[in-house]
């Protein structure tokens, strides 16, 4: 029977009953705490006078020795890894093709570096995964208004294709295409849609463009993922759809405010292509609309051939402002353009079954019911210089630090496991079978999943991390200096802040959503007003990195001694380096946030979800304060031994943080793919970033308010099982 189906009077007994425990072991067991403290002192800090009468009693000796402390290991992790090892790695992971089901080769050599840098148990672990490969794809603007041999006058023909810089040595060059997408050969009138989202049609609506069928439609990247823009076209009765990057997105490194594009300045070149997914690889039989990826470059001729039909951006409003094609003609008109301009789009996919490759290295501990996860996704779109393998350079330098401690001596208290996985490209294939696999296990034993998906690819710092490992990030940040010269002797915290997203991102979704473990996703990235940078394209080469992304390997190391960091105080630390109250304060921000989400005049019942918060919010603080005395009476003491109780306690303590994200789990898992079940926080990307409390906001847009209310009421349920399960 679990605390929350206990009546409130039998509650009120076992806490009265507790007191007068407390008072029996005041007055029977322990008198000689009263010498020092009187017995109104002990009935209002019972635990802290327990505690130290239990630190005298038989005692539970702890892993390791002093020579590894906490803090030794930790001076340790932040002197050994070396930026010229780092590129070394990098050079490595970018020099050959390794998509998804061409990974077998990296995985092989992955697991033998391992194997040399002294980590005891390695395994590469194969799994299927369907894959599409391109074979041809076109693009180009036709009249149909007369036809040159029969067929309608070709009036620009997209190059699809990169002008990667002379001197770049990578030979890696990846058609223009988006994974996941359907074949299919489509002519048809075509027309802007700003981002594509369901806001940007309802403009389009209002203002008369309300006829989408049949046509192709021209979208922005940016807001939303690809996968969500390509879905919403479809269910519009759009035929095809083409996606590219605006350099209105990139702030003041353009061309038209007078920069250079790279290789000759930080400007974005206008040939740059996004790769990237559009549908998950479990759902490619239920498509029906074929999609491309283009420049911005060839774009703008597109572009251009609608100004003056339908409205243009200037008559829809704020969110459409911003595009920075103006420079070449375009005024961005929304169209539809007129029935003798199409567009013909092609693309040509095979799909198949290939195996992919997981790498697996444990270092296990005194604990066998908790590991720490640590991991990167090596699979990439092209040479993936910054996304994945910035993170795959730096979990190579994390694992070799590890592996390096552990041959010194150091054996942790709860288990490590590192992972490279394969498939995350095409929706975190690797990730998710490996945990549908291993879920009764990973449910068990996964303390927090810690992922890095790029580690470099500018100079701000993000951290997307549920609120139970916001306290280790700022911990960990305080202790290494920003990596940018213009800092000085900043700490990464100092620039940061400290403020975390919402958690996703990569793998680490697969771990939030189908598991609900607490995840983290760090790294360097680019905010507007960095110069640009070469996100799934054929420019993100080791060249691109070692002049331009990241000369001297700063940022890949700084997030390595992050990364480090923030494992070892998991894994050393007696008490979980988790704070339940900042789960509680979370929450509180997004009602708020929400509230703001409600549409015009209408009104939602808030308040049942608000109690509850603030129930969990005094139960959180409760428990922290409970954990807090445990940490100090263990910390307190000098030897190495845990007294027999407190280690009892301690282990009590930390198996409730540990089931904390738990608790937010809904529904039952399916296989196939990601398990969204988190009620809490949606599932993103490592560099988008969405609200929490997501199943009310969508129903709010969608107008479906039976929903919203059912939705309120399983949120208000998880809460309540989670203050059970803290309340003392």
């Amino acid at each position: 029977m679990d605390s929350k189906s206990v009546p409130r009077e039998k509650r009120n007994r076992n806490a009265a009953l507790f007191l007068i425990v407390c008072g029996i072991l005041a007055l029977v067991l322990i008198p000689s705490h009263l010498a020092a403290a009187s017995l109104s002192e002990f009935l209002l800090h019972p635990l802290s006078h327990i505690l130290q009468f239990w630190s005298t009693c038989t005692s539970e000796k702890s892993s390791g020795n002093a020579q590894w402390s906490l803090a030794n290991l930790e001076e340790f992790l932040q002197s050994e890894p070396s930026a010229t090892r780092m590129e070394e790695w990098s050079r490595y992971y970018t020099s050959t093709e390794h998509f998804n089901g061409q990974g077998e080769e990296q995985g092989i050599w992955t697991r033998k570096k391992w194997e040399d840098f002294g980590i005891p148990e390695t395994e590469i672990s194969p799994c299927d995964a369907f894959v599409g490969t391109p074979v041809g794809q076109h693009l180009a603007l036709l009249d149909t208004s007369g036809e040159v041999d029969g067929s309608p006058k070709l009036l620009y023909r997209a190059r699809l294709t990169e002008d990667v810089p002379k001197d770049d040595d990578s030979k890696i060059r990846m058609p223009a295409y988006l994974g996941g997408s359907f074949s299919g050969n489509v002519t048809a009138r075509y027309m802007y849609v700003n981002y594509g989202l369901s806001e940007d049609y309802k403009d389009l609506e209002k203002a008369g463009v309300s006829d989408f069928r049949g046509k192709i439609a021209i979208a922005k990247y940016g807001i939303q993922g690809r996968a969500g823009k390509a879905s919403l076209a479809a269910k519009k009765g759009l035929i095809g759809m083409i996606l590219y990057t605006d350099p209105g997105e990139d702030g003041e490194f353009t061309e038209p405010n007078g920069y250079k594009a790279y290789p000759d300045g930080p400007a974005r070149p206008e040939t740059y292509i996004e790769r990237g997914l559009v549908n998950l690889w479990s759902d490619i039989e239920n498509k029906t609309i074929p999609s491309l990826t283009a420049s911005y470059g060839d774009i703008a001729p597109f572009l251009s051939a609608l100004n003056g039909y339908g409205p243009s951006a200037d008559d829809l409003g704020d969110r459409w402002q911003g595009g920075g094609l103006g420079y070449k003609g375009v005024k961005y008109s929304v169209g539809p353009s007129p029935p003798s301009l199409s567009l013909n789009l092609v693309n040509k996919m095979e799909y198949g079954h290939k195996q992919i490759y997981n790498v697996f290295g444990t270092i296990r501990g005194s604990s066998p019911d908790d590991v720490i996860i640590l991991g990167n996704h090596r699979d990439a779109w092209t040479a993936g210089a910054s996304d994945p393998n910035s993170g795959s350079a730096a979990l190579m330098e994390v694992v070799r630090s590890f592996g390096a401690a552990y041959k010194a001596g150091w054996r942790p208290k709860r288990s490590l496991m590192f992972v490279s996985w394969e498939g995350e490209e095409l929706g975190e294939i690797g990730s998710i079978s490996w945990v549908l696999e291993n879920l009764p296990w990973v449910s068990k034993a996964a303390v927090a999943y810690l992922n890095v998906v790029v580690a470099a690819s500018g100079q701000t710092f993000h951290a997307k991390a549920s609120p139970l490992l916001s306290r280790v990030v700022r911990r960990a940040t305080s202790a290494i200096q920003s990596p940018s010269k213009h800092f000085g002797k900043d700490t990464v915290l100092d620039r940061w802040g400290g403020d975390t997203q919402t958690p996703g991102g990569g793998d680490a979704l697969t771990f939030l959503q189908t598991a609900c473990v607490p995840t983290v996703d760090i790294g360097f990235s680019p905010v507007q007003g960095e110069p640009f940078f070469p996100y799934h394209s054929n420019f993100d080469t080791f060249h691109w990195m070692n002049t331009t992304g990241d000369p001297g390997w700063k940022h890949h190391l700084a997030t390595t001694k992050i990364w480090s960091l923030m494992a070892a105080q998991l894994v050393e630390s007696p008490i979980l380096a988790f704070h339940a109250t900042d789960y509680a304060l979370d929450l509180t921000k997004y009602v708020e946030i929400t509230k703001g989400k409600l549409p015009g005049s209408r009104t939602f019942d808030f308040s049942p979800l608000e109690s509850s918060i603030a129930k969990f919010n005094a139960v959180c603080s409760s428990f922290d304060s409970y954990a807090f005395q445990i940490a100090s009476t263990i910390r307190n003491r000098e030897s190495t031994s845990i007294p027999q109780g407190i280690y009892r306690l301690a282990q009590e303590t930390n198996h409730k943080f540990k089931a904390i994200e738990r608790m937010f789990c809904h529904g039952e898992v399916q296989p196939g793919g990601i398990n969204y079940r988190h009620v809490i926080y949606p599932g993103s990307a490592w560099h988008l970033s969405y609200d929490a409390f997501h199943h009310l906001t969508d129903n709010f847009e969608a107008g479906n308010w039976s929903s919203a209310y059912e939705w309120r009421d399983i949120i208000i349920s998880k809460i309540e099982d989670a203050s059970a399960l803290l309340t003392l």
